[in-house]
């Protein structure tokens, strides 16, 4: 998934010999297709940012988040998150892509929000969030929003919808991630139909089955009693992603995968939120039965750092 910039421009994104996120292959995309999605109550697909500032851009915004190498310690994967970050008080959302805060100075200021979801239960008058700010001069929005505090101020919630396809392409470069210890990576952003998928993996040497896989990212943030939800707004792109990932998969030339990364640590499981998007849900159970695999990650959060944990169960039903 790439990032979106106002509309009209769409990319995709890579890691160099350096190891560090960049952006590339720019095209066009009609504005008028994203806003009737919009007017249904859709939303972007996840780990896409659309800019209501038409000063920001995609490629600024990627030199702003360029990563570092991924470690490893004893809780799990660890990758650095671009600082320094600055807290602040959430005070409104006037759209689905700009929050207003307040500094600890007492300053008032515009930030823009990746994540178009609904975020109902994070996004409250007074609550914490940590702000980067943009590096980019010409930037109308000065101001990233980054993280969100849980509603319980337990853990850190990860705003940044593209954080997820940068933790796990690194984690697949380095093959760290058990299941699917039966691939490698062998390309990001792969286009197949009318879709396009963020990850494409070859079979290793000597495995029997379909030689490709597609795996589709999906980012969650939403959790309710314990139970992670997704999508926090329905998701017309979602669902055909899906259905196409089980038309690969019933084509017996594919195999393929949904993977959900949870952006915080304090839920026990996965499931789709059918009573916000049934039709996602009911994709979902479709794909699940034609073999595409659901998968799911958890993380856990702070302002200086991501930590990619084990994985956690993707469930349909309670």
């Amino acid at each position: 998934m790439g990032f979106l910039s106002h509309g009209d421009n769409i990319g995709s994104t890579f890691w160099t010999s350096e190891n560090r996120w960049c952006w590339t292959e720019r095209r066009t995309v009609a504005p008028e297709v994203i806003q009737a999605d919009y007017d249904a109550g859709g939303s972007l697909p996840v780990a896409t940012a659309a800019f209501e500032d038409e000063s920001v851009t995609s490629s600024k915004v990627a030199s702003e988040i360029c990563q570092g190498e991924m470690k490893e310690n004893r809780h799990g994967r660890v990758l650095p998150i671009p600082g320094p970050l600055h807290e602040a008080r959430f005070l409104e959302r006037p759209n689905r892509f700009v929050v207003h805060a307040r500094l600890g100075n007492g300053r008032r200021v515009v930030a823009h929000l990746a994540d178009p979801g609904k975020l109902r239960e994070l996004l409250v008058p007074g609550r914490r969030l940590q702000l980067r700010r943009a590096t980019d001069p010409t930037r109308k929005t000065q101001w990233s929003a980054v993280l969100v505090e849980s509603p319980d101020s337990s853990t850190w919630v990860s705003i940044d919808t593209g954080l997820p396809n940068r933790v796990i392409g690194r984690a697949l470069e380095q093959d760290a991630l058990e299941e699917l210890g039966a691939w490698r990576l062998e390309r990001r952003e792969y286009t197949i139909g009318h879709s396009r998928f963020d990850f494409l993996l070859q079979r290793r040497r000597g495995g029997r089955g379909p030689r490709r896989m597609v795996v589709e990212v999906k980012s969650v943030s939403l959790v309710e009693d314990g139970i992670a939800l997704f999508p926090d707004a329905v998701t017309a792109r979602g669902t055909r992603h899906v259905r196409e990932l089980a038309a690969l998969r019933q084509s017996g030339d594919w195999a393929a995968a949904v993977l959900f990364v949870l952006q915080r640590p304090d839920a026990a499981r996965i499931m789709p939120f059918a009573a916000r998007d049934p039709a996602f849900a009911q994709a979902l159970a479709e794909a699940r039965r034609s073999g595409v695999r659901l998968l799911g990650r958890r993380c856990s959060i702070d302002p200086d750092a991501v930590t990619l944990g084990p994985p956690i169960p993707v469930a349909l039903v309670r």
